[in-house]
């Protein structure tokens, strides 16, 4: 089993009323029903949403079967919801076993989301293999062209990605990544990772994907527009994602524009970890979220 480093704060925190109601700006809650009904309410004020899982990986074939009925009960409340149309799944792959259980259940999850008509994409997330994942996605992509890939700027091989997809009007999630990579598979300095999501970003949108421009970074959301009204193109077939509980000045602007503006929305049990990286990650944006929630 993966080895983590002990939190002594986790515990304290997790029960913390006042901390708790502080989370629930950047977390739906911790099971479907919660995500479900702020997805209905984003929904109402023009977002589209993707909901992301949150919950530990799974080591034992017991909590990925477990992960996967989650996944499988999620699709049938957004169906229930008819919110097919707009709200996305986001699939963790490291929650769903090894390669092989997980390739398995994720095949379980497609199948039912083509079924229901809802589109899904599959993250990379952090201690994955990146490569495997994007194969899977291929193969997946086949069954279901609903189904959506997840290219990471911060990996060297991100820009070969991209062009492996220019082809194909496949749905593509660009966004920088927020994990530590070593050296020979990911770029170390921030100037070299932006200009990677800028390469990638014109690769796509010169092709013929459906890109998700997932970022919080306003000069490479006014690099996509420039792009995109540049080569002309077709109108929808661009969107922007942000994080929910986020600073949202720059995708209430798109909005205003017609384009169409996506909020990555997590739930799940195993919420207090993601919402520590988020800090993190982005010290700066969570503090203007802070001020406001204060």
């Amino acid at each position: 089993m993966q080895w983590v480093k002990a939190d002594p704060l986790r515990a304290p925190l997790e029960q913390n009323s006042i901390f708790k109601n502080f989370a629930r700006r950047f977390i739906a809650g911790e099971v479907a029903q919660d995500a479900i009904i702020v997805s209905k309410n984003l929904v109402a004020e023009d977002y589209l949403v993707a909901l992301a899982y949150l919950a530990k990986n799974a080591y034992n074939p017991q909590t990925a079967e477990a992960n996967k009925k989650v996944y499988l009960d999620l699709l049938n409340q957004v169906d229930s919801a008819k919110l097919n149309q707009k709200v996305e799944i986001s699939i963790k792959p490291s929650q769903l076993g090894n390669k092989e259980t997980a390739s398995s259940h994720i095949y379980a999850i497609v199948t039912q989301a083509k079924q229901l008509m809802i589109p899904l994409t599959i993250e990379v997330d952090d201690g994955d293999d990146p490569q495997w994942i994007f194969d899977l996605t291929k193969t997946m992509h086949a069954e279901y062209p609903g189904c959506g890939f997840t290219l990471l700027s911060e990996l060297r091989e991100s820009v070969n990605q991209a062009k492996d997809l220019t082809s194909e009007a496949v749905k593509v999630r660009l966004t920088r990544g927020t994990y530590k990579t070593p050296e020979w598979q990911g770029f170390q300095k921030t100037i070299d990772i932006d200009r990677s999501f800028v390469k990638c970003l014109k690769t796509l949108l010169e092709g013929s994907a459906k890109v998700t421009v997932a970022t919080h970074d306003s000069r490479l959301i006014e690099i996509a527009g420039f792009i995109a009204a540049d080569i002309k193109r077709e109108a929808g077939t661009v969107e922007y994602q942000i994080t929910s509980g986020m600073p949202t000045r720059n995708h209430e602007r798109l909005l205003n524009f017609d384009e169409r503006v996506r909020v990555y929305l997590p739930f799940g049990p195993d919420w207090y970890p993601y919402l520590m990286r988020r800090i993190a990650h982005a010290p700066e944006s969570l503090f203007q979220a802070v001020k406001s929630y204060l």
